[in-house]
């Protein structure tokens, strides 16, 4: 077991059962990694351990010889083509049973989570109790193990493995999916994790393919697996998304300056709503036509007007209390914008006076932006307008220009009313309704956070190329999600099979603040969140494959430390 330091983390050689059982218990804070999915590669020779058995005996094994599959996109199983086939043995200690072979090339399912079974207790062990566990894993169709149409052996790829075409020896209908992740899952909660979630990983560029008998596979699954319910680090703001631009504006255009609303108008005319549209066949829609004249086309309740007629440009909650849409400022405290004021005002060396000359201000408009919030009749904040003002005559700096200048919805029962009851719900805002619902109500919904709505368990997110020797990389895009929602800035991150070393150039990128080469940062994270938190994170990657240690490594240090001379290549040399 040998290790190579790179950045603010390690690359360590290895077999990963040996260097997860030396590593002390709960001491990672999150763990991120795909294993080898079964049936589907064969990875150089040095991934051939012994799985089991007696460590005492001299083994004496029953190995089967396969054959990858050749450039004629044929099974070469019973002929390889020389030159390019690539041969692996597997087989059976007949002393022991112990078996001999590589992680992912087991002749059945069972086996194969058995032995990701032994690696998943140990990762169970060493995480934090307040730790998370994102396990990407796909799935294999019995019969071909793995052959995929298209597919053919790529001329230096060195030790890289390809499809693999041989016989299963497992009794299953031939083309039958083999429910690998399902397997593997069952698996976790047996041993102790909880899971949180089955994100479906949609990839929109996923790899096209010939069969004409079912859908092609486009997505993967990737699980947040706990050690508790409560309690572990989980950062939701990190990845929220925001309400975009066009949305707000659209929201402003539809709202005109706030308008009242009835929070009922959606509740209560369902029935009518779908009567009204003509759906009377649906269990359930009962109206009269009284009913019917009272309500809108959309289910709204109208109000009658002095000519006796309804109409639906006034809407009213119960007990004629009326809801607002306002947009307001999320101000900071008074005592932070009054120092601040004070603070470049004197910097700049103008009075109070000068100021309000500058503003016309025959009043005390001006004076109340400089006066101590704790007087009676003190401070008052500046307007959007006089915050920009100012700025042009004090040339402060922009610490508060954000919050002094950007509006966001909020809900009030009175239209000038500076006392808010929530913030705007972004579902109310597409149905045009405010107020609190039950979750009776088929269109109910919970308030909207501010720093925007939760990504929810299907992510679209792309494949990215890579040019090296291995076909399995993460999206740098992917594991960037994961981390800045599972770990905290100063966390232990652990990847039990580096490979390509995604997750540690993605822990390195955020350690050193390099946002531009995080692809689609601003869609896959609240980039606001993400850069105002210290990125401190330390990090391990663990692989079998030597070759791979050294992909890993170069390729952090290509995008990351280019200029640096103080990096060593895992055979020691400088």
């Amino acid at each position: 077991m040998k290790s190579i330091k790179i950045g603010n983390g390690e690359l360590i050689h290895g077999n990963v059962l040996e260097v997860l059982r030396a590593m002390p218990s709960e001491s990672v804070d999150c763990i991120i990694t795909s294993p080898p999915y079964f049936g589907l590669r064969k990875y150089p020779s040095e991934a051939d351990i012994i799985w089991g058995g007696d460590p005492n005996c001299e083994h004496k094994f029953e190995l089967s010889e396969h054959f990858t599959l050749g450039q004629s996109n044929k099974s070469t199983t019973q002929s390889p083509i020389k030159g390019l086939e690539k041969r692996w043995k597997e087989g059976l200690c007949k002393k022991c049973g112990a078996w001999f072979g590589q992680l992912g090339l087991e002749p059945t399912p069972e086996m194969y989570v058995e032995h990701l079974g032994l690696i998943l207790k140990e990762i169970y062990r060493v995480l934090k109790p307040t730790g998370t566990f994102w396990l990407n894993i796909g799935d294999t169709y019995s019969g071909s193990m793995g052959k995929r149409s298209g597919w053919s052996y790529v001329s230096n790829l060195g030790k890289d493995g390809t499809a693999i075409f041989h016989k299963a020896s497992f009794d299953l209908p031939r083309k039958c999916m083999l429910c690998i992740p399902e397997r593997v899952l069952f698996k976790c909660l047996e041993i102790g994790f909880i899971v949180r979630n089955k994100i479906v990983w949609m990839k929109p560029n996923h790899l096209p393919g010939s069969q004409k008998d079912r859908l092609t596979n486009a997505y993967e699954f990737v699980y947040l697996l706990v050690k508790k319910p409560k309690g572990y680090y989980f950062n939701l703001d990190a990845i929220r998304e925001p309400l975009s631009e066009e949305t707000l504006e659209r929201v402003k255009k539809f709202l005109n300056g706030g308008e009242s609303f009835d929070p009922n108008k959606h509740k209560v005319g369902n029935q009518v709503r779908e009567a009204k549209k003509g759906h009377f066949g649906i269990l359930g829609v009962r109206a009269s036509e009284e009913e019917m004249e009272k309500y809108d086309k959309q289910g709204r309740l109208m109000i009658k007007g002095e000519n006796g007629k309804y109409k639906d440009s006034e809407f009213h909650s119960p007990g004629s209390r009326s809801w607002y849409i306002i947009w307001k400022r999320k101000l900071p405290k008074p005592e932070e914008i009054y120092e601040y004021l004070n603070y470049w005002r004197k910097k700049r060396g103008f009075s109070i006076s000068e100021i309000k000359k500058l503003f016309d201000d025959k009043g005390d408009k001006v004076s109340h932006w400089f006066t101590p919030p704790d007087l009676k009749h003190g401070f008052a904040y500046p307007s959007k307008e006089d915050w920009l003002k100012l700025k042009e005559i004090l040339k402060f700096d922009d610490k508060y220009d954000k919050v002094m200048t950007e509006e966001y919805p909020f809900i009030s029962t009175d239209k000038g009313s500076f006392e808010f009851k929530s913030y705007l719900k972004k579902h109310d805002i597409a149905v045009g309704r405010v107020g609190d619902f039950s979750y009776t109500d088929p269109l109910h919904t919970k308030p909207e956070h501010p720093l925007g709505r939760n990504p929810g368990d299907v992510w679209l997110l792309t494949t990215e190329p890579f040019p090296d020797a291995h076909f399995a990389i993460f999206p740098v895009k992917l594991v960037v999600r994961c981390l800045v929602a599972g770990s905290p800035p100063d966390g232990v991150v652990l990847d039990p099979f580096m490979g390509s070393g995604t997750v540690g150039l993605a822990c390195e990128l955020l350690n050193h603040r390099m946002w531009d080469k995080i692809p689609k940062f601003e869609e896959i994270c609240n980039a606001e969140v993400v850069k105002s938190m210290d990125w401190k994170l330390k990090w391990m990657g663990i692989d079998i494959v030597s070759d791979y240690i050294n992909m890993a490594k170069r390729r952090i240090e290509e995008k990351v430390f280019s200029k640096t001379k103080t990096l060593y290549s895992f055979s020691g040399e400088k």
